[in-house]
């Protein structure tokens, strides 16, 4: 599996789509995967640095409930790749042993986010939606004036 964290969050290239933007651990690659505006919110708000919020979140409500019962979020999986869909599944180690959950990516982003828990995706996923990061130098803003 590929280890990935979360790079940044923002808008796609038609600034229509708010997308969780997943880069490589020890690579090149990224993955970008649309996200709905409440995820957005939650991942982008642990990313700048508000782990307290006013009001728990949903995510921080499930981690809460998971450490409550004595559980452990033990990494998430971003899975399958299936008629343009993303798929993902929370493993967790609980009195019971080991289990996963099936969740959407972007909940699994954040609560694993919240829990200190890696993100990976599996070799299939990378295959199919990872994309090399540009190495190419981006142009100026500005370009200098001639003359």
């Amino acid at each position: 599996m590929i280890e990935v964290r979360v790079k940044l969050v923002g808008l796609d290239q038609r600034g229509e789509q708010r997308v969780v933007v997943l880069e490589e651990v020890k690579g090149d690659r990224y993955l970008s995967l649309p996200v709905g505006p409440a995820e957005a919110e939650a991942i982008a708000s642990w990313l700048e640095g508000e782990n307290e919020p006013h009001r728990p979140l949903v995510h921080d409500l499930l981690l809460t409930v998971v450490e409550r019962f004595e559980g452990k979020v033990v990494r998430v999986v971003i899975t399958e790749l299936r008629h343009d869909s993303l798929y993902a599944r929370i493993d967790l180690d609980g009195q019971g042993g080991p289990f996963s959950l099936p969740c959407r990516p972007s909940d699994g982003i954040a609560l694993a986010m919240r829990a200190h828990a890696p993100i990976f995706v599996t070799p299939g996923v990378a295959a199919q939606a990872m994309r090399r990061i540009s190495r190419h130098p981006r142009p100026p803003d500005h370009p200098p004036a001639a003359g």
